[in-house]
């Protein structure tokens, strides 16, 4: 069998609610996946990549001969003081998913989960160093069949990435 990506429930927190007090009010999610359709997403890969379709309200990528992704097509994503919200399943392989690319000011960074042979988590890029080679190498020992909760906030003054609950 194809190893397989899924994604399911990404969200945007929209810039304005980062600002608020959030003890007083609960940020406003905005769904940039509607859990039927992928109208808002186009390939982030053309050349060999596996197929992309929505199956059971869930984005599933399947395995492509280099990778497989789908990129955000709004033009209305902020660039700071937002926060990203999905979860991530491997149902078979030993190698990246779910790594979310998304951008930081006028930059982009990604958070690779389950690199590098299955268990490398971090940013790549940092002072030019990928996600194996900089301060923020982790390893996580991921499971098959099993969603990881991912959530990335971008504020003016810091990134900060969190895996599971």
């Amino acid at each position: 069998m194809a190893r397989l990506v899924v994604l399911v429930g990404l969200a945007l927190l929209v810039s304005s609610a980062l600002a608020e007090d959030t003890k007083s009010k609960a940020p406003d999610w905005k769904p940039l996946f509607d859990g039927k359709s992928l109208d808002g997403w186009k390939p982030s890969f053309t050349e060999n990549s596996g197929k992309v379709h929505v199956k059971d309200g869930v984005i599933v990528l399947e395995k492509g001969m280099k990778m497989t992704g789908i990129t955000y097509a709004g033009k209305d994503f902020p660039k700071t003081d937002y926060e990203v919200q999905l979860e991530g399943k491997r149902v078979n392989g030993r190698d990246f998913f779910a790594t979310t690319t998304f951008p930081v000011g006028d930059g982009f960074c990604s958070l690779v989960v389950g690199g590098w042979g299955g268990q490398l988590v971090g940013v790549s890029s940092v002072n030019g160093a990928d996600a194996s080679e900089n301060e923020t190498t982790g390893s996580v020992e991921f499971k098959e069949d099993t969603w990881y909760k991912i959530r990335i906030r971008v504020t003016e003054k810091k990134l900060e990435c969190w895996i599971g609950d």
